[in-house]
């Protein structure tokens, strides 16, 4: 009797899961605690492991499959009746066999992030081991290439490798856009899913200028979990949101200062200057619980992360106790886990606040949603120059405006903006956050 491997439960609140990849091909032998598949599940990717020794039978749940926890991912024969069984030819699973002209091998989280680095195209890598593109097949690749690279002549010029998203390759290989056409909306003119997409359009506004063509892109785990925690949010809490103009003159000043010794983020000024001030204002650390306030002791503060197909909110656990280095450096090593796919759910839950920042992309204003259960969050933006007029003259000073957003049903106008008070005085005398 085959055995029945299921979707195990993750701790997530996530209802459904999306496979990224199959390490195994049917047919093949495993054994137990060997990682068979990688699953997207809400914000976080696990690997599920066999839990027996034996061989795969049939995998039900192949690549892009959409599935929830305890749902049939694959039927394994157990080691003594695979050895009982007649001996087949593996065959390729239609989930991870390759197809004309592209590979579409399983890659880990740390290949996909090595490949952007690098410029290599996925499609275009085959794994040493045959079955799961590495960091050395992604280094492999790329010295193969600039191998070839350097033996072209001056007159026949190599071709420039085209800097696109995984998506937008794939968009442009299956619609026949030429990517090398296109100019790049995305950071270092990098071409994104957006202008292949208005590429798309452009060419079907010529063809045919009444019968528009419209692509569906299924929605992402990540994007759904984005989708639903932010309607959430509006539907069950009573957002106000209020802003306050910073004088940061002084802590640009520090910030260049400290750099021999000290290399900060604002970022990481920022949400040093909120977890001090969450401790003089302990009514904001809090979160509704239908018959009761929470009063939350410990300051764990999220930290907005944005990725290439979404967003992810690390935790700094008891910022507050941390110096302004240690801040920094926990800030830094959870961003980097959040870029390669490896933030565990546990680093993702029990925050008290969420700071997100918006100013390096050119942002003055805006009005952030809150990160349930949370009851606050602060928005950030871009420091710019203004003539401010006191006693001594009128000077250019450095600006920021924060706009923080509170759950009103718990959180009264006053006491919240006597927190945002505090924010900007220790913004504005910089040195108690590094001493503080």
């Amino acid at each position: 009797m085959p055995y029945e491997l299921t979707l195990p439960p993750i701790g997530s609140k996530a209802e459904e899961g999306i496979v990224v990849a199959w390490f195994k091909r049917e047919g093949a032998t495993v054994r137990a605690g060997e990682p068979l598949l990688e699953v997207q599940f809400d914000k976080v990717s696990t690997e599920v492991a066999s839990p027996v020794d034996g061989r795969i039978q049939q995998i039900l749940a192949p690549r892009d499959a959409v599935i929830r926890q305890g749902q049939p991912l694959a039927l394994l024969l157990l080691a003594d009746e695979a050895a009982s069984a007649q001996t087949a030819p593996e065959t390729e699973s239609p989930a991870i066999a390759q197809t004309t002209g592209a590979s579409t091998f399983p890659a880990s989280p740390a290949a996909r992030r090595l490949a952007r680095e690098f410029g290599v195209d996925l499609t275009q890598v085959i794994p040493a081991n045959g079955e799961r593109i590495t960091e050395e097949d992604i280094r492999r690749t790329a010295q193969l290439r600039g191998a070839a690279a350097s033996k072209t002549t001056t007159a026949e010029p190599a071709p420039q490798e085209v800097r696109a998203t995984p998506i937008a390759k794939r968009m442009a290989r299956e619609h026949g856009i030429d990517l090398s056409a296109l100019q790049g909306s995305g950071p270092g003119g990098r071409i994104v899913e957006q202008d292949v997409q208005a590429a798309i359009e452009a060419r079907s506004l010529q063809t045919s200028p009444t019968m528009p063509q419209i692509m569906r892109q299924p929605l992402s785990p990540m994007r759904r979990a984005i989708a639903r925690r932010m309607m959430e949010s509006l539907h069950t809490a009573a957002q106000l949101t209020m802003t306050m103009q910073a004088d940061v003159t002084s802590l640009v000043e520090a910030r260049e200062q400290w750099k021999p010794t000290l290399a900060v983020t604002y970022t990481d000024l920022i949400v040093r200057a909120v977890a001090l001030a969450l401790r003089q204002h302990a009514q904001i650390a809090v979160r509704w619980a239908e018959d009761a306030i929470e009063h939350l002791s410990e300051i764990h503060i999220g930290v907005a992360v944005a990725l290439e197909d979404g967003l992810v909110v690390p935790i700094v656990r008891n910022a507050d106790r941390l110096s302004l280095n240690e801040l920094s450096v926990e800030i830094r090593r959870l961003s980097e886990q959040a870029r390669n796919g490896q933030l565990t759910e546990a680093e993702m839950s029990g925050g008290v606040f969420t700071v997100t920042n918006l100013g390096m992309y050119g942002v003055d204003v805006f009005t952030p949603i809150l990160n349930p259960p949370e009851s606050a969050i602060l928005g950030v933006g871009r420091i710019y120059e203004q003539l401010v007029r006191s006693a001594q003259g009128i000077f250019w000073r450095q600006m920021m405006t924060l706009s923080l957003t509170v759950d009103h049903r718990i959180i009264d106008g006053a006491p919240a903006a006597a927190f945002l008070q505090s924010i900007c005085r220790l913004l504005e005398e910089p040195f108690a956050l590094k001493e503080g």
